[in-house]
């Protein structure tokens, strides 16, 4: 059964592999950053969204970890966001 930890992982390894085969230098401390507000914004923004059921999450596909209403698994798409969009801007602009 394909559940968003699965999904997670495997989007999560696919940029972990490009990053490993096509190395560039990241300014670590700002995607840091960057990431715990991140993290933070989707913890209040995911919990209102489910508060407010806008969305729901069958209970057989998440771990059933929460932060706030959020389920863990929500989390991954903000780490893979911030460090892929930096990631692929700075690829490109050293292309140039």
């Amino acid at each position: 059964m394909l559940t968003y930890i699965v999904l997670d992982i495997a989007v999560i390894a696919g940029v972990w592999g490009l990053i490993l085969l096509h190395p560039v230098s990241l300014p670590w401390r700002r995607v840091a950053l960057l990431c715990g507000v991140l993290l933070v914004m989707t913890a209040m923004f995911d919990s209102f969204i489910i508060w407010a059921k806008l969305v729901a999450y069958d209970p057989q596909k998440i771990l059933g970890w929460h932060i706030g209403q959020a389920p863990i698994e929500d989390f991954a798409y903000v780490l893979v966001a911030v460090i892929l969009i930096p990631y692929l801007w700075k690829f490109y602009a050293d292309k140039d």
